[in-house]
């Protein structure tokens, strides 16, 4: 919306301070107080742990990439030789990922999931 200065302008116009009744003293405004909010912790990776069977499922794909594939093995692939839903390989996938067990090359369709060394 556009104002007198121009569009894309923010005005900012400083509020008086208020003082106090009698003592002459300047009262806390809204001005000086901090708008930085303070964020709770996030929880680390390692104390949120994977449920039991996205864990097992993650193991078996280690298991087939390392018995299978030197240049690694697409979801697709993977899905198909595990017979698994798309929904739990994903899960396993990105589970194993960010436990750093497993590393992806390529991108979109020439994705491959690989082992990390």
């Amino acid at each position: 919306m556009a104002n007198p200065f121009g569009s894309g302008t923010a005005i900012v116009i400083p509020l008086p301070k208020r003082e106090t009744a009698g003592t002459g003293a300047a009262e806390p405004s809204m001005d000086e107080a901090s708008t930085v909010r303070v964020r709770e912790p996030r929880p680390s990776p390692s104390v949120t742990a994977d449920p039991p069977e996205v864990s097992e499922l993650l193991g078996r794909i280690t298991a087939l990439l390392q018995e299978k594939r030197e240049d690694g093995m697409t979801a697709t692939e993977l899905r198909v030789a595990l017979s698994e839903r798309p929904e739990a390989l994903q899960r396993a996938l990105a589970s194993g990922l960010r436990a750093r067990r497993l590393r992806r090359s390529g991108s979109r369709c020439r994705l491959h999931y690989l082992l990390n060394d």
